[in-house]
């Protein structure tokens, strides 16, 4: 008898697809991809002016002289610096934990704390991981960076989700994952 039992409970079960769950997660999504093209027309737009200074004529203009691509490469690192420097610590904060943090069936209240501990080793997974996809976005022309994004944003969104959704314990091993792409 206590085989019967025991065969007739399934180690894996199955998980209906929560559909209410699946929409509001992709209105979070939707407003990131809204956020994400105002910021890449900003950033464009930004280091494009940066790039007009004093301050960088004198390094961009001997090289840009000979070459045009020292001026992409510049403009580049510009928008990654500005992005991670920028960007992400308030989009994270404002928009993506807070989010996450709702959606996950948590009150408002929650939300400052739920910022100021997982905001950090967040922002640090996003330095491992996405300067490099953005070498290959910020080289993107700007009609086409959100398609861009999106496919690697898939991946990070997930990191994002595991990390709103652990204890500050059990995402160590998340963030060693992030570092080794």
């Amino acid at each position: 008898m206590e085989s019967s039992a025991s065969s007739s409970e399934s180690p894996t079960t199955e998980r209906k697809l929560d559909w209410q769950r699946t929409r509001r997660f992709s209105y979070k999504g939707l407003g990131c991809g809204v956020i994400w093209s105002f910021w890449y027309r900003f950033a464009d737009t930004f280091t494009d002016q940066l790039m007009g200074t004093k301050f960088l004529v004198g390094m961009v203009a001997t090289t840009a002289a000979s070459s045009g691509s020292m001026y992409r490469v510049m403009k580049t690192i510009a928008s990654i610096f500005l992005e991670q420097m920028v960007a992400c610590p308030i989009i994270y904060g404002l928009w993506d934990l807070p989010m996450l943090t709702l959606l996950g069936g948590k009150p408002p209240s929650a939300i400052p704390r739920e910022v100021r501990s997982k905001l950090p080793k967040l922002l640090i997974a996003n330095a491992k991981l996405w300067t490099f996809v953005n070498l290959l976005i910020y080289n993107t022309p700007l009609q086409y960076r959100v398609y861009a994004l999106s496919g690697a944003e898939i991946i990070w969104q997930s990191i994002i989700s595991l990390i709103a959704s652990k204890d500050d314990e059990s995402t160590e091993p998340l963030l060693e994952l992030a570092a080794q792409k």
